[in-house]
């Protein structure tokens, strides 16, 4: 950082010295600095689609979004096509509440490269927010499909389906996430929760302890597990659930 410091106190049109101390700066979160060596190499160069981009993401992480937008925009003039700022500018566009117009810019960004796993999970996401189950899935199966252990994919993938009411198919999707990320307590809590619907209990029992093995402290889980030995008439052990859920539960519960 120093040196490229040194050689912009020297030279301060020296582009490549500022182009890699903004770059330095967005690895360490110094979002205000490199914004400004942004804006400087804008200045001396303001046709590079990229140094736009680099602004952009700036730009989005000081909470400036339709600044950013404005960026992105000016980086798809300067280069049409430029994948990852189609995508960029959907994500604040959905972020902003304009679906409509996110949606355009993921689906360019999947014109433009159909393997872009990003983008179609962002497109999912953003159809999810308006309701849109079906057109959700069918995007989240296609992150799937271009990566088998996209972990979020399946996630989103069955919580949609448990809109939809296809619970055979979210237990699935969430065995899929624990299969990735064995530790990862609410796949197990929420397939808890689908088999005690499908009257499953024994099932549910052993979603919510491993639930409990793996946050000892997880109120909820243990509310959940108390309810199930209920049903199943154990009343000793919902009881001693319960006891634990008052225990853990968050202060003002």
């Amino acid at each position: 950082m120093d040196r490229y410091s040194k050689a912009i106190e020297i030279n301060p049109e020296f582009a490549n010295a500022l182009s890699y101390r903004a770059y330095s700066y967005t690895h360490l979160n110094e979002w205000k600095k490199a914004l400004a060596d942004f804006n400087r190499l804008i200045e001396l160069n303001p046709e590079d689609a990229e140094t736009f981009f680099r602004r952009g993401i700036a730009l989005s992480e000081l909470k400036m979004l339709k600044k950013a937008i404005s960026d992105y925009s000016r980086a798809i003039e300067l280069d049409q096509t430029y994948t990852a700022a189609f995508g960029n500018r959907g994500i604040l566009f959905d972020k902003l509440g304009e679906s409509k117009k996110a949606i355009d810019d993921f689906s360019k960004a999947i014109d433009l490269d159909p393997t872009s796993s990003g983008a179609y999970y962002n497109r999912g996401v953003t159809y999810r927010n308006l309701n849109q189950f079906d057109k959700a899935i069918a995007d989240y199966t296609k992150v799937i499909e271009i990566d088998p252990r996209a972990a979020k994919a399946y996630n989103n993938r069955a919580h949609a389906f448990i809109k939809k009411q296809m619970t055979q198919e979210a237990i699935d999707d969430f065995s899929k996430v624990i299969e990735i990320h064995p530790d990862y307590k609410m796949a197990y809590h929420i397939r808890g929760t689908l088999y005690g619907q499908m009257k499953e209990f024994e099932k549910a029992i052993q979603n919510f302890s491993k639930c409990i093995e793996i946050d000892p402290k997880f109120a909820i889980a243990y509310q959940y597990r108390a309810t199930t030995y209920k049903i199943l008439g154990e009343i000793e052990k919902a009881e001693a659930d319960l006891e634990m859920a008052r225990k853990f539960a968050p202060s003002g519960n």
